[in-house]
């Protein structure tokens, strides 16, 4: 069996500080003592740090060990191990001892005793403070181990349980017929343990030191670490912040930091070097508030915590886009802040839109957008808001549609030409592209300037149906086309045939058309040829007239006057409307240029077909 001895270092008076012993669980050893301490000198490695230990290994029949090297004045703290032939290990028993000039004498009450061989260890550590030099006064450290012949009986396994405010129960284990009775002392744990200080002023910082006096003699005073003060926080983000606090009066050899969820969650520790004032908090959730404790750390010893929350930016929403985009309208979508908000603010403006606010609750993630410019340059910002916080900005951009011209109307649809007007867009455009198709499929495109509200198309097809598409351009941008529908008048030729009392005449004209409704049926007829004379190129161009809808040009009304209806000028040459078989002056069926304005004709007809009618019938002969 081995026993392992450590020697601990300390500073103490130039008396000798004795500790308790320690149980093992193993059987009781024989009894041990360190004696004959003399002065020795000890080369210090750091000042007030744990030097690296020494460790002996001893016979198990030796009693006693030669230590050399050690200082005057100096507190150790040694360590004794047995070790078993068979590899079982004792509890460490441990003690202390101060070089003095004079012999010393420490009990081991307890330690390792079986009949098995045993052999001893011996680990020699120091604590020093303020040591620099080498001692070589030849001094030396004795420890002298005395064995007692038999194992003393022992109680083994204490339990406490049934804890009351005013109770306890106690349980314990120990060999059959081995005592006589039991002794139980009962000591208030607490008793001189704590001290309350009054009188103190308030504000004011207070360095505490301990210490323990018996026989004259008292320990080296300890000075409790202060809890870290001074913290505040600074670069709080969604998932991180940074801790700050006060260096403290006494060095420390580190910091731990603690932080958690104040509703619950895993903690997280932070560990610091003891000259950091500051520390970094990662893996933190948005939004969430934290408690943050702070300990300061010397050897074994912790400090009450310092303690402060902060609570984790808001994250912002993200993946924020514009869809289903028109002229006047836009679509928002985005995905939710993993924070819980209250709610999203969503503001848009443009260079030439005054800014619009939004606030939409927090289960939304998306927004109608209506109102809009068209051919506008928008910049859309969402953030997210719970209470005085605030997240930061997610941000899209987005161009709305070139609205369309308005009012597309074909007007003065004649036999070969058309009048289109419209109304232009709101946005700023830069000209428009006009598409006309004809039914039978040709197609021409004409580019106008941004200014055209109007246009006039030529050359048409007669009865011919045109589909007309009007689009704007505002640079790369091109509107919805808007569009109309309408169809040419056909090309028509005209005749007319007079009789009267066996005469007869006729007027032929090739070209006869009349205009749409909102030109008051204008009336357009082309070359003369027949014998009745051209009497019907003074109406050319004419509006047609009724007694109730005057659109001649005369003082009086010429419907009225002469009881009929034409396309009276100021007022006619031709009257084959007017009253039957009246021969006062030109209220009759007159035609000027064959009977003049005193004559009603007895007959008087107007006849129309196409100019292309001799094809049409030969085609229909052929077929």
């Amino acid at each position: 069996m081995t026993l392992s001895c450590m020697i601990n270092h300390h500073i103490y008076s130039t008396h000798v500080l004795s500790f308790p012993y320690a149980t093992l669980t193993t059987p009781p050893p024989k009894k041990r003592t360190i004696s004959a301490i003399p002065s020795f000198g000890f080369r210090c490695c750091q000042t007030g740090w744990l030097l690296e230990a020494q460790e002996f290994t001893v016979p198990g029949k030796q009693s006693f060990l030669d230590i050399w090297g050690l200082i005057t004045g100096i507190g150790y703290e040694v360590r004794l191990t047995g070790v078993s032939s068979s590899g079982l290990v004792s509890r460490p028993l441990t003690t202390a001892a101060v070089t003095v000039d004079v012999n010393l004498l420490t009990d081991f009450n307890k330690c390792l005793h079986n009949h098995e061989r045993i052999y001893f260890t011996l680990t020699v550590t120091a604590r020093a403070k303020d040591l620099n030099a080498w001692q070589s006064d030849g001094k030396f450290m004795r420890i002298v181990f005395r064995f007692k012949p038999e194992a003393e009986p022992e109680v083994e396994h204490m339990f406490v349980s049934d804890i009351t405010s005013d109770s306890l129960r106690l349980a314990w284990t120990a060999d059959e017929d081995m005592f006589d009775r039991f002794v139980i002392k009962i000591r208030d744990s607490t008793k001189f343990r704590t001290k309350n200080l009054t009188g103190l002023t308030s504000g004011t910082e207070y360095e505490i030191e301990l210490y323990g006096v018996t026989l004259e003699r008292s320990s080296q005073p300890i000075t409790g670490l202060g809890a870290p003060r001074g913290i505040r926080f600074s670069e709080v983000t969604e998932s991180s912040a940074i801790v700050h606090w006060t260096m403290p009066h006494d060095r420390v050899d580190s910091y731990r930091i603690i932080y958690v969820p104040l509703q619950g969650g895993s903690p997280m520790t932070v560990l610091v070097d003891g000259t950091e004032t500051k520390a970094l908090l990662p893996n933190m959730l948005p939004g969430v508030t934290y408690q943050v404790n702070i300990f300061a750390m010397k050897g074994l010893e912790e400090s009450d915590p310092g303690t402060d929350t902060i609570t984790t930016a808001l994250d912002r929403p993200q993946g924020l886009s514009a869809v289903n985009v028109t002229d006047t309208t836009a679509q928002l979508l985005w995905q939710p802040t993993r924070a819980t908000v209250d709610g999203y603010v969503i503001t848009y403006s443009a260079d030439s839109v005054s800014p619009v606010m939004e606030h939409v609750s927090g289960n939304t993630v998306e927004f109608e957008m209506g109102s809009l410019v068209p051919a506008t340059h928008y910049t859309v910002g969402v953030y997210a808001m719970r209470e005085a916080q605030k997240s930061g900005t997610t941000t899209t951009k987005f161009t709305t549609d070139v609205d369309s011209p308005r009012d597309l109307v074909a007007s003065n649809v004649q036999t070969d030409s058309a009048t289109l007007t419209w109304k232009p867009p709101r946005a700023a455009i830069t000209g428009y592209v006009l598409t006309f198709t004809s039914s039978d499929s040709t197609v021409r495109e004409v580019v106008l300037s941004p200014t055209s509200t109007s246009y006039s198309m030529t050359q048409l097809s007669g009865t011919t149906e045109y589909n007309v598409r009007l689009q704007a351009i505002a640079g790369a941008q091109r509107s919805h086309h808007a569009t109309t529908v309408f169809t040419t008048t056909g090309q028509y030729e005209l005749r007319v045939d007079l009789r009267d009392n066996g005469e007869s005449a006729y007027a032929q004209y090739d070209k006869f058309t009349i205009a749409e409704p909102r030109s008051r049926y204008k009336m357009h007829i082309g070359g003369f040829s027949g014998t009745a004379g051209d009497s019907m190129t003074y109406h050319q161009g004419r509006p047609f007239s009724t007694y109730d809808n005057d659109n001649d040009i005369a003082v009086t009304n010429c419907a009225l006057s002469y009881k009929g209806a034409f396309w009276y000028k100021n007022c006619h040459r031709v009257n084959l409307m007017g009253r039957y078989g009246d021969d006062s002056h030109s209220k009759g069926i007159n035609w000027f240029h064959w009977k003049g304005h005193e004559h009603s004709i007895q007959f008087a007809e107007m006849k129309i077909r196409p100019v292309n009618f001799r094809n049409v019938e030969s085609r229909r002969k052929r077929s």
